[in-house]
């Protein structure tokens, strides 16, 4: 407000802080794979640090949307109209370039929980505004979001009233003149800011923080919520998402620069891509048969084919240097399937596999060689089944914290965790979870006066899955289809249970029903993967089960067949090892290298 004879002060720049986020990180390789054709280049991740942005284009673009999205969210909400409001993206959400080397470039915000695919794309700063005020209210659900992406990841039809007003504002955005609007309203910003600081102290320049409650109800139409979006500034703590607005900001002047280039098309050095079996993996510890019995071994490869063969290596120790064994699908289990039998060996139950000395064991049972490696192998497997070991880290840019890395598989105990596999709760009243994010975290402990001198400081690593979260339903044959899981499991099993359905002469259909959109586990939650009930059932009970499941529409779930990591009552936690080699250690021969080959990038492992 100014008074009479004034002339009014420039507006200061104010950032729009969400207090939550659904949204999903997507590697440029992941997203490149989902595109239709080769000219749809798509850029790195924009940062939104001024400092980091090269080119005046890039930066211009950058200010538009923030000042765009920031100045619809204000007068949804009726803030105060003597600042301008810039957006701060919800954490995981990310501006990019499409087809940067081409005459069609646009930019597009990614990060939907849904998918990376076209039609869950913000395209223009306008549609991203209703997905921020659901944000900013109380709600969970996603069918409540007003946004087009949501609409069409929960199955609703998008309002033709909506569609008409953004391609309207879409359009006004892309005309001549509005299109500078954005950055001569920050560089004004910027020169209040500077005027502001030449003329008072520094401590007076800040500007007070300001908390909105969002609206209630954001299925509403943005334009009706926002009679009911009043900001309530006499009392923030109630408000559940605050928006903060800290001091002002300085765009800086776009400094002339060469364009943004397209992005190779093997940016991404870690492949996120997830084309492993659906049953055995490289890597993976496993039962087989040698002859009556039921040995542990880690899978060292995987032949090619509809059913494939595999080369296992024996777990014991490296000094009785045991060679692979080839094996058949028929002759293998998940590890999972079976318990580890109790340490027969009394002076070995409280010992763990390195405190074994394992060579004067066996020059003192040297008539029994293959009960120690039996003993062995059993101490390996514990010890395997209690350590993990991720590959494929991934770059995701420059919002990531610093104390988080996110990677594109694990191997979690026995077995290999990718993106987009499902995985299975401990507690069976969860659902399926679909692994969208794979993230350790690093704590280093702080020196203690007290400790010893030179000691070192103690590092810890903290694994933990994000995802959508899931249940298999049975619905009616023609029901509307939502958003469905693409993983090989997922689309494998749900075909399985249709068929089954089907068998027992239901007119019904197998679909992944989503109970969470946005869900985090921590090591110790998962039990384990999912693998297709009826390749459990086969490999369990034998291949006629498993027809005779497809048939008769009877059967069992697949976590009946399954126990969880680190069930045993002799299980122990053995944390973070660098890769899979170091994971198995000496229990196989020190000249027996596992590398996994194309897909799978270890630390440590040239």
């Amino acid at each position: 407000m100014t008074g009479a004879g004034t002339a009014a002060s420039p507006r200061a720049a104010r950032q729009v802080h969400v207090g939550r986020s659904d949204g999903r990180v997507y590697t440029t390789q992941e997203i490149t794979s989902k595109r239709k054709t080769a000219a749809n280049q798509i850029g790195e991740p924009i940062p939104e640090d001024w400092s980091q942005i090269a080119d005046a284009e890039t930066r211009g673009k950058m200010i538009q949307w923030k000042v765009v999205i920031g100045t619809g969210l204000s007068e949804e909400l009726a803030w105060p109209k003597d600042s301008q409001y810039q957006l701060l993206f919800p954490e995981s959400y990310c501006l990019r370039w499409h087809n940067s080397g081409g005459p069609k470039k646009e930019a597009c915000i990614y990060g939907h929980p849904q998918d990376c695919s076209e039609e869950f794309l913000y395209k223009h700063p306008h549609e991203f505004i209703p997905h921020v005020l659901w944000l900013l209210s109380d709600s969970q659900d996603h069918k409540d979001c007003p946004c087009q992406p949501c609409h069409i990841a929960t199955g609703r039809k998008w309002p033709q009233s909506l569609k008409a007003k953004y391609e309207k504002k879409a359009a006004a955005l892309a005309a001549p003149g509005p299109e500078t609007k954005p950055k001569k309203a920050a560089t004004k910003s910027a020169a209040a800011k500077k005027k502001a600081a030449a003329a008072t102290p520094a401590s007076q320049t800040s500007t007070p923080e300001v908390t909105n409650k969002a609206l209630k109800e954001p299925a509403v139409p943005p334009k009706t919520a926002k009679k009911s979006a009043t900001p309530k500034t006499s009392a923030p703590a109630t408000a559940p998402a605050p928006v903060t607005a800290p001091a002002p900001v300085t765009a800086p002047a776009p400094a002339p620069a060469p364009s943004v280039q397209p992005a190779p098309a093997n940016a991404a050095p870690h492949p996120s891509i997830n084309n492993e079996p659906t049953l055995f993996r490289r890597g993976e510890m496993v039962w087989f048969q040698q002859g009556p019995a039921w040995r542990i071994g880690v899978i060292r490869q995987v032949g090619t084919g509809q059913i494939p063969g595999y080369a296992v290596i024996p777990l014991a120790h490296s000094v009785l240097n045991l060679a692979d064994v080839p094996k058949q699908q028929q002759e293998m289990r998940p590890f999972l399937t079976f318990s580890v039998p109790a340490i027969s060996i009394p002076d070995l139950q409280h010992k763990t596999f390195p405190q074994v000395d394992w060579q004067a064991l066996l020059q003192m049972n040297a008539q029994r060689p293959e009960f120690i490696g039996l003993e062995a192998s059993k101490m390996a497997a514990l010890e395997i089944d209690g350590s993990w070991s991720t590959f494929n880290r991934l770059n995701m840019g420059p919002k990531q914290p610093p104390n988080k890395t996110m990677y594109g598989g694990v191997f979690l105990g026995a077995e290999m965790i990718r993106l987009g596999d499902p995985i299975r709760h401990r507690e069976k009243s969860h659902g399926i979870m679909e692994v969208t994010e794979i993230t350790v975290t690093t704590a280093t402990s702080v020196p203690n006066p007290a400790d010893p001198p030179n000691t070192m400081p103690a590092t810890t690593y903290t694994l933990s899955f994000r995802g959508i979260e899931y249940e298999a339903s049975l619905v009616a044959e023609k029901a509307a289809l939502g958003p469905q899981p693409q993983g090989a499991i997922f689309v494998r099993d749900s075909a399985f249970r249709t068929a089954a359905a089907k068998a027992t002469g239901a007119k019904q259909k197998c679909v992944w029903t989503i109970q969470s959109w946005d869900t985090v586990w921590a090591e110790r939650d998962v039990g384990g993967r999912l693998y297709v009930t009826n390749e459990l059932i086969g490999v369990t009970q034998g291949p006629q089960a498993a027809e005779t499941a497809v048939t008769t529409g009877a059967f069992s779930e697949a976590t009946a067949y399954l126990n969880n990591r680190m069930q045993n009552a002799a299980s122990k936690d053995f944390g973070r090892k660098i890769n899979r080699r170091t994971t198995v250690g000496s229990a196989v021969a020190p000249g027996q290298p596992l590398i996994f080959g194309e897909g799978v990038i270890e630390d440590g492992v040239e």
